[in-house]
């Protein structure tokens, strides 16, 4: 059985404070995008892994930790044979380590027939990661919480970014550890929404909590969202805790002159269309 695993771009975060529990409350816009990685799995007399690039199957891997979860909760056996096709890049903010976990409890589901409803499945993926619940339901969503609350809205299809990630990663924990959210700027996640559905003029509105933090980590970051406004773009912004920054545009736009002047510059230059069913 083979699933994609849609990766996703935040338009717009705001880090409204840390819980006793030590997570973060968030209200953000989540998009998926048509960048995906392809998760096959089968049921398996013994266990084995694959993935086309080097990524350890341990405690480390979400994939990993997603299947021994459900094993712990829902009491099965069974062993898997998973082969990972990984095309998101990691340490990105494009959610592709998520976007797996969410791929595999839905196949994990399916293959033993389960049969859990999405409030059950999602209650296991917040266990697993703050990005698991929005790629379980993989529409665009405002998300709120730390990232358990996803309302999806109505979105028309005409939206495009291009995504534009330096070599250098940022490690979330990081992020969120050097975040100072009294510096940090807090965008109006409503007014985004409104506008994004209004095909209203975004720049001034999109924001990041993480944005500050995540460009003292890796100024690159900022070097890249200046480059993309020196193009004449201002709907621009950082996805996640970054390293990748993206600029939103209508499908008819065509982007390819700032395409072509950041694709050698750049480790991961590509062009992505926003799902919106």
């Amino acid at each position: 059985m083979i699933r994609r695993a849609y990766g996703k771009v935040n338009l717009s975060i705001d880090v409204l404070g840390r819980n006793q529990d030590g997570y973060h409350d968030l209200d953000m816009i989540e998009l998926p995008i048509d960048l995906y990685d392809e998760i096959e799995m089968e049921i398996s007399p013994e266990p084995t892994y694959s993935c086309n690039i080097d990524l350890p199957y341990d405690e480390k891997n979400l994939i990993y930790r997603t299947i021994e979860k459900m094993r712990e909760q829902y009491g099965f056996k069974e062993q898997f044979a998973i082969k990972v096709q990984k095309n998101i890049p990691m340490n990105a903010g494009l959610a592709g380590g998520s976007s797996d976990a969410a791929a595999v409890i839905h196949l994990v589901s399916d293959l033993l027939g389960l049969d859990l409803s999405m409030a059950e499945k999602i209650a296991i993926g917040k266990k697993i990661g703050a990005d698991v619940p929005f790629c379980l339901v993989s529409k665009p969503a405002r998300v709120r919480g730390i990232g358990e609350v996803v309302e999806p809205f109505e979105l028309e299809n005409g939206y495009e970014v291009l995504l534009i990630k330096p070599q250098e990663g940022v490690c979330t924990r990081e992020a969120y550890q050097t975040l100072d959210i009294a510096r940090a700027q807090h965008p109006d996640i409503e007014k985004v929404q409104q506008a994004l559905q209004l095909h209203q003029p975004l720049g001034k509105l999109l924001g990041n909590s993480l944005l500050e933090s995540a460009e003292r980590l890796q100024p690159v970051i900022g070097e890249i969202l200046e480059a993309c406004r020196r193009h004449g773009y201002d709907s621009v912004m950082m996805s996640g805790s970054g390293s990748t920054c993206f600029v939103l545009h209508e499908r008819d736009h065509d982007i390819s002159p700032l395409y072509e002047s950041m694709k050698n510059r750049y480790e991961f230059v590509r062009k992505a269309s926003i799902l919106t069913a």
